[in-house]
């Protein structure tokens, strides 16, 4: 048996033990006022039974105005009166709304034990029998009011240490706050007992003038529950807002905690939104947000909470869903449920959306670590134009892992740690290299060699991309003029990032190395992703209109896994179209790998482009490129990358080598 269900055990026994003293000695006592105790009880059961609803530590809770009725029937009736009141107010409460047995159980219990308490505080402050009814005099008020502040906390007290001890909450922390809420609602509701007392005393008949009173302060307490509300929600969405969805995460992380239970934190960012409320309006932005949120809320479970954070950020908390598995499938229909086109008059619209995903406990134990974790996700899934990326600490700028690598990294760029590797391209009609490709490797002196998948997104990151966008081209530089001093002019590419392509001192940065090396533009190619080009397709062309004056030539590098169009491949100045090696090397007859790379093929001819395949690594492969017509390749094939000097100007690759066999070189 838990510490909860000890305690909860305790409170109904104690209350049901009251309870049955309170039905022993007889609900009606000597003296009692039958009139106005059968009036007092009817509308405290009516009360208790007409809740008005609130908003409190993410969870919704009621306040009731039976407790007024409770007080002034302790006064008119005694404690036996006031005790069955409220235990039959409790009972009908609790069946209409379906509670659960034990749930219903406690609430007569902690009932019992706040009038009892109040009732042994008005006996002793008045000289009089706990179970005897009393005259309101003058001199009583005192005594009603202690009575009236020991029930409020006893019974604030008792719900208080229940809720805790099943959110796993600091009992304190809570109390304080609900006790905040509640002064100024229930407080008010106690201190009106006096007047409904007195005013019962003057005329029975005299009652339904209380109505005005009490409405109002039911109206005042349904409008600060609806202020509460408007300030936990969006206005637009009618979401929870941050707030809220902190508190209830915050209160999740409890029970998982409590439970050994895991639970996740989706961050969504909507994708094309800013287009559409620039283009159309707000108007149209604030259909579109109203639309998405709708859709996330019917796609989820009760149980889970959809809150906006603002523009067009929205977060979810999914509670006891941790699983890798389950997340990766939920995070695929949230993004399909968001893409499904929007109606807008005679428009169709339509949204995208980028999800981070972070678990509880895997990528952090607290909701500012989820929080943040989620939006590092999120940002690397838009940037990797993907539907949804999991948390990976490798991929966190702010994880201490990553933190030391890019001060590793500044320093190797301070220093010339990193190191310029040349891998061929061969042209598949006779086995020449025709070009090189520099790809640039980091020596870490203590992990050994990291390849730039792992530390280009870091210098992309913390802003070192630019001098090693420029490494890369000396490089280039260097053994061009190397290789032309031995009389062989090929072209060596050099991969540039989109922040190197937006800073326009890459322009004077080539003229330079193409003047001190003295090499002409033509021997040198940049390979330019597609996710750089289509934010700024525009920005872009005016940096390559100048560089391809001066002769240099482009290649779209990874086509197939960004999101051009063929408007822009038109538009910008490439010579060269380089097939992704994911599809290279999935090609199998038949396979749909095959399709994509033979459709590309094509489409790069009728553009009047070069083909190159990447990730070439056997024979079959090879010849079925040379079959669909692709100019060149690159792969293990041929040969992996290597440092300066590996390969030989002249060499011939035609004849694939074995693994480790030497390269056939050629007489210039």
């Amino acid at each position: 048996m838990t510490l909860l269900d000890r305690y909860v055990t305790a409170v109904v026994s104690a209350g049901f033990v009251l309870l049955g003293f309170a039905v022993a000695h007889g609900a009606l006592p000597p003296g009692a006022d039958i009139s106005m105790v059968a009036i007092f009880a009817a509308a405290l059961i009516v009360a208790e039974c007409l809740p008005m609803r609130l908003l409190h530590d993410a969870s919704e809770g009621e306040i009731t105005m039976s407790s007024t009725f409770a007080l002034a029937l302790l006064v008119v009736g005694g404690a036996s009166a006031a005790m069955c009141a409220i235990a039959v107010g409790a009972l009908c409460s609790d069946a209409l709304r379906r509670k659960p047995a034990q749930r219903m159980a406690f609430n007569i219990g902690q009932y019992e034990l706040s009038v009892a308490a109040g009732a042994a505080v008005l006996a002793l402050l008045s000289g009089s029998s706990f179970w005897a009814p009393h005259m309101l005099v003058p001199s009583l008020l005192p005594a009603m009011a202690a009575a009236a502040v020991v029930f409020f906390l006893v019974n604030s007290m008792l719900v208080a240490r229940a809720v805790t001890l099943a959110e796993g909450a600091a009992f304190w922390g809570y109390l304080r706050r609900d006790l905040a809420l509640q002064t100024s609602t229930v407080g008010i509701l106690l201190g009106l007992a006096p007047i409904v007392v007195i005013t019962a005393e003057f005329s029975l008949w005299a009652l339904p003038l209380l109505g005005l009173p009490l409405f109002a302060v039911h109206a005042a307490g349904r409008q600060a529950i609806a202020n509460q509300r408007q300030a936990l929600h969006d206005a637009l969405t009618k979401l929870p807002n941050r707030t809220l969805f902190e508190e209830r995460l915050d209160q999740a992380l409890r029970l998982a905690r409590r439970g050994d239970e895991g639970l996740t934190v989706m961050l969504i960012d909507l994708d094309r939104f800013k287009e559409i409320n620039d283009t159309l309006g707000h108007h149209e932005g604030d259909a579109v947000l109203q639309s998405v949120a709708g859709r996330l809320v019917d796609a989820l479970r009760e149980s889970d909470t959809v809150a906006r954070f603002g523009g067009d950020e929205f977060v979810i908390l999914l509670p006891e869903l941790a699983d890798e598995a389950a997340v990766v499938a939920l995070a695929q229909k949230l993004a399909s449920a968001v893409e499904q086109p929007l109606g807008s008059g005679e428009r169709v619209l339509q949204v995208g959306a980028s999800i981070g995903v972070a678990r509880y406990p895997v990528d952090g134990e607290d909701a500012r670590t989820l929080l943040r974790r989620a939006d590092v996700a999120m940002y690397r899934a838009k940037h990797a134009r993907e539907r949804y990326r999991l948390y990976d600490a490798a991929e966190d700028p702010h994880s201490p892992e990553r933190l030391q690598l890019a001060s590793d990294l500044h320093h190797a760029v301070q220093i010339g740690g990193l190191e310029a590797h040349f891998q061929p391209k061969v042209r598949l009609s006779d086995g020449r290299i025709e070009g090189m490709e520099v790809l640039m490797r980091w020596p870490h002196p203590d992990r050994g060699i990291i390849s730039p998948e792992e530390f280009i997104p870091i210098a992309e990151d913390c802003g070192l991309i630019v001098p090693v966008t420029t490494i890369a081209l000396e490089a280039a530089m260097r053994e061009c003029r190397a290789w032309r001093d031995e009389g062989v002019s090929i072209r060596f590419a050099v991969n540039v990032s989109a922040r190197s392509l937006i800073d326009g001192r890459i322009i004077e940065e080539i003229r330079a190395l193409l003047h001190e090396w003295q090499l002409p533009g033509s021997l040198l190619q940049l390979e330019l992703t597609e996710s750089m080009l289509v934010d700024d397709p525009d920005g872009a062309n005016k940096v390559l209109q100048p560089l391809r004056e001066m002769g240099v030539s482009f290649a779209l590098d990874d086509f197939g896994t960004g999101w051009s169009s063929l408007g822009q491949l038109n538009e910008l100045p490439f010579d060269e179209l380089k097939i992704d090696r994911s599809f290279v090397l999935a090609m199998r007859p038949g396979s749909p790998e095959d399709a994509i790379v033979r459709s590309t093929i094509q489409l790069g001819r009728e553009l009047g482009l070069r083909i190159v395949a990447e990730g070439v690594e056997d024979e079959t492969t090879r010849a079925r490129l040379a079959d669909l017509g692709c100019d060149s390749a690159q792969g293990f094939l041929f040969a992996a990358a290597g440092p300066a000097g590996a390969i030989a100007p002249g060499t011939i690759l035609g004849t694939p080598p074995l693994p480790g066999a030497a390269f056939t070189r050629l007489a210039a």
